[in-house]
């Protein structure tokens, strides 16, 4: 979860579902923005990861609230809500608050935040921090 779900949240879930992580659903989403496309940034760095092209160009980024996105959560009591910020915790519907967490803290990074380098330009910084937290989720999920 992010705020436009072009750049972060997007790289995670592109990546994830490249990597074949063994979930029965990996989405993304926005809390904030309406946007149409990945960003470029996002599609040259999981293109540089191995992620084809055509799976970037496929993304279709979506809000919280939007039908299509509550209906690929499913039960969200099921579900984990992994938030580039705290700000995105509190941003999510009430009833899903309790699944979210701060994806950092996979890295045992309690209490970071995942900038957003739309304002910040440090792309690469965000890219490489949520690369390491998806393949720790894979080495997680394997156990």
């Amino acid at each position: 979860v992010c705020s436009g779900n072009v750049l972060r949240s997007a790289f995670g879930d592109l990546l994830a579902r490249h990597l074949q992580l063994p979930f029965e659903r990996i989405v993304s989403c926005a809390t904030t923005y309406q946007n149409s496309a990945i960003f470029p940034e996002s599609k040259a760095a999981l293109i540089q990861r191995g992620v084809p092209a055509a799976m970037c160009d496929a993304h279709v980024p979506r809000l919280t609230t939007d039908s299509s996105f509550v209906r690929d959560v499913g039960d969200p009591a099921k579900a984990v809500f992994l938030c580039m910020t705290k700000g995105h915790m509190q941003s999510m519907p009430k009833a899903w608050q309790p699944r979210s967490v701060l994806i950092l803290e996979l890295l045992g990074r309690r209490n970071e935040d995942i900038a957003d380098p739309y304002f910040d330009g440090n792309y690469e910084e965000a890219f490489r921090d949520i690369d390491a937290c998806v393949r720790m989720i894979g080495r997680l999920s394997t156990k």
